[in-house]
């Protein structure tokens, strides 16, 4: 009988379900209908939670296969949305009950309330478990539970948006979801080393020389704020210089201390009006350096963006993880690399950067 209903929304929606019809279906009595279910919203009800639990353990299985490129390949994690986004959307009537009667107080809503617990749980399992493998802290449970309720706000979020026709897109919402999901990543993954900085930091730059810093990058921001792209770096080869300035700055507040034995490369695609301008950042052996037009995929972590958004990120004005979320940033390889990276270096009114935060 459940069979029966499942067929009849899959062929003409909700509507199409009513006692007299899923019982002709089966070529039974219409009694016989009330003696699996009181009524016909626990019919859709219990129809909805089995085809949506079939979606996730789908889904689930999946991801397992996934789970170490989910994160550190974007493609991969990108293709393994939409196809899952695809799935979904060919149960159309029963992810249309999920997202829009998921709130709703009836018995209806009720039923569809344990499918978002499941998913929940599922989630915080599956990143408290790639957490693990990717190094975060074991005492950072809390905050894998918080990302695992951000992940599943996204999902829900795309399911919707599809549903309503707010983007025929799929990809492009796949897209989004991805980039929050390996936002919350990074944040679990952000290694607490803010007494250890502190103390590089001061060994490191006094506080005339803090100051001095803290200076050039408020009149770069008050710049990136007033000027045009043109007017910063419309000059022929002006782009050029600008972008080796601001990655020269980067190797002069390289923390070393910090960094220890690691080792990494981390390629720069910036987009200047039409001049594109690669570089790497070269950390090996202490050391940190630029090295130019490398092409021959080396780096273990490619960031695409505009030179523009390159110099917002740089002087403070936002950070990478913003700029991803906005879609301003493009990261190819191992994401997990980034907020790691990150901490390498010094720059003022970060966490964790000394006696100058503010």
């Amino acid at each position: 009988m459940l069979a029966a209903a499942i067929e009849l929304i899959r062929a003409e929606g909700v509507a199409g379900v009513t006692v007299s019809r899923v019982t002709r279906a089966i070529g039974v009595d219409r009694s016989l209908f009330y003696s699996h279910f009181k009524t016909v919203d626990e019919c859709l009800a219990e129809a909805a939670v089995h085809v949506v639990t079939a979606l996730t353990t789908v889904d689930s299985e999946r991801r397992a296969e996934l789970h170490l490129r989910y994160v550190n390949d974007r493609e991969a994690m990108v293709l393994s949305v939409h196809r899952s986004l695809d799935r979904w959307m060919e149960q159309r009537p029963f992810v249309e009950m999920l997202v829009r009667l998921r709130l709703d107080p009836s018995s209806f809503g009720a039923a569809m309330r344990p499918m978002i617990a499941k998913l929940r749980h599922e989630f915080a399992a599956e990143v408290t478990m790639l957490a693990g493998k990717m190094g975060a802290p074991a005492q950072d449970e809390q905050r894998a539970r918080l990302v695992a309720d951000a992940v599943t706000s996204q999902w829900l979020w795309a399911l919707e948006c599809l549903c309503e026709d707010r983007s025929e897109d799929r990809r492009a919402v796949a897209e989004v979801v991805c980039n929050n999901i390996t936002a919350g990543y990074m944040q679990l993954l952000r290694r607490e080393t803010t007494r250890t900085r502190a103390e590089v930091i001061a060994a490191r730059f006094d506080a005339t020389q803090q100051a001095q810093l803290k200076q050039r990058l408020a009149k770069l921001r008050s710049a990136l704020g007033q000027a045009s792209d043109a007017a910063m770096f419309g000059a022929p080869g002006s782009a050029a210089t600008v972008a080796d300035a601001a990655l020269a700055g980067a190797c002069r507040h390289f923390l070393p201390e910090v960094a220890r034995d690691r080792s990494a490369r981390v390629e720069f695609v910036l987009d200047a009006g039409g001049e594109v301008i690669r570089r790497q950042l070269v950390v090996r052996d202490g050391t940190c350096t630029v090295a130019r037009d490398c092409e021959d995929g080396s780096a273990q972590m490619r960031n695409t963006m505009t030179l523009r958004t390159f110099l917002e990120c740089t002087s403070g004005l936002r950070t990478f993880g913003e700029a991803l979320i906005a879609g301003d940033l493009r990261t190819d390889g191992d994401m997990s690399l980034g907020p790691e990276f990150t901490s390498w270096f010094y720059q003022p009114g970060t966490p964790g950067d000394g006696p100058l935060e503010p």
